[in-house]
């Protein structure tokens, strides 16, 4: 199934309150989840199409780069918090990096440490699906068609150990250690860069939790 991305953009401003539909769609693109122990995923994505694409993968589940919402990951009572971050994503103007090409017949695979972006904290069964779709350009080109293909992944089911997830660091944190403060930063002007890096931290967990909880506060 291909959707516009005028299309696209509304579904993700609404993916937060709608049902995930988990029936099998007309799209080239098959994706499957298995898991590689405890909160550990691996993703495949096959294009099985006669045509190739350019992905966009920025901001989905093959953005190894950034700590986007990747995944719906859910127990039988309760969407699990996502604590990464949200981000906002230019359509326009792309250079080749943020493009990633799936030729007929090719899979690519990821693979997705489910602790670093989601709150596990109860130990037990938590269902993982991959759904949603990815904006694309022609092959060797960087221009997007305006149309996105749609995914849906098998439904998988892991048995996760929140005493061994809890030793798994955030990717939020992880990108805060990585933030780089000049050496000549001392002082009262060191203390307020690290209050203010996080306060980062905090304010884009925190909305992150609000954002997909679909509260307006």
């Amino acid at each position: 199934m291909k959707i516009t991305l005028s299309q696209l953009l509304a579904l993700a401003a609404t993916a937060n309150c709608a049902a995930v539909s988990l029936e099998a769609r007309d799209t080239p693109l098959d994706v499957k989840l298995t898991s590689l122990g405890n909160s550990k995923v691996k993703a495949v994505v096959t294009n099985n199409g006669d045509a190739s694409y350019n992905l966009f993968y920025k901001g989905t589940f093959l953005d190894t780069e950034a700590p986007v919402d990747k995944f719906h990951v859910s127990t039988a009572e309760t969407k699990a918090p996502f604590t990464g971050i949200m981000q906002r994503l230019a359509y326009a103007q792309l250079s080749e990096d943020v493009f990633k090409p799936i030729m007929a017949g090719q899979s690519i695979e990821v693979e997705v440490e489910l602790a670093e972006l989601y709150e596990l904290s109860s130990s037990g069964k938590y269902d993982v699906l991959a759904a949603g779709a990815i904006p694309y350009a022609e092959l060797n080109s960087t221009a997007l068609t305006g149309s996105a293909l749609a995914f849906s992944s098998n439904k998988l089911s892991v048995d996760v150990d929140a005493a061994e997830t809890a030793k798994i660091e955030s990717a939020v944190s992880k990108l805060s250690k990585r933030t780089i403060i000049q050496s000549d930063c001392s002082g009262s002007r060191l203390s307020a860069v690290r209050t203010a890096l996080s306060n980062c931290q905090r304010l884009a967990t925190t909305a992150a939790s609000a954002a997909t909880s679909g509260s307006a506060s």
